[in-house]
């Protein structure tokens, strides 16, 4: 079956190691000060930023330890839906574990890429360039590409 052509994608910036978290460790929600309407599918980008406090944090609350070392920065290292925003008034047993803050996107289906695809990021969701984007997706299988949800307004 051949893959799905995918020519246009948004992407959202992560700092580590939530980005990290949410393509490798379930982390289902990434915590903004402000709501989205905007839901489908998003390239999660590991920002350049490197903050060893972040880490610690991840170890001493989630008992997850990595090594800053050996985490991706200024690249895509995989694909998720935006599926809701929960507050904490809307919490849910399967929310509650990674909110913090004003607002979660909530994240389903969430894939991690074999090997991290550098390219500079943004605030807010940007466009990843055509070139970057090939090469992110040519590291799925179709199965996974089948999938991708169109990105919009909900």
């Amino acid at each position: 079956m051949p893959k799905k052509l995918i020519t246009e994608m948004r992407a959202l910036s992560v700092i580590q190691p939530w980005a990290h978290c949410i393509v490798h460790e379930g982390k289902n929600i990434e915590n903004r000060p402000r709501i989205t309407h905007l839901r489908g599918t998003v390239a999660i980008h590991a920002s350049a930023k490197v903050d060893q406090e972040r880490f610690d944090w991840l170890q001493e609350d989630y008992g997850i330890r990595l090594n800053l070392d050996d985490t991706a920065y200024g690249a895509i290292v995989g694909f998720a839906d935006i599926v809701d925003v929960v507050t904490k008034k809307t919490l849910t047993r399967s929310t509650k574990k990674w909110f913090m803050g004003k607002y979660g996107y909530v994240l389903e289906n969430a894939v991690a890429l074999k090997e991290p695809i550098p390219a500079k990021g943004a605030l807010g969701f940007w466009r990843i360039d055509r070139r970057t984007l090939q090469k992110c997706v040519a590291q799925l299988s179709a199965k996974e590409l089948a999938r991708f949800k169109p990105f919009g307004r909900s």
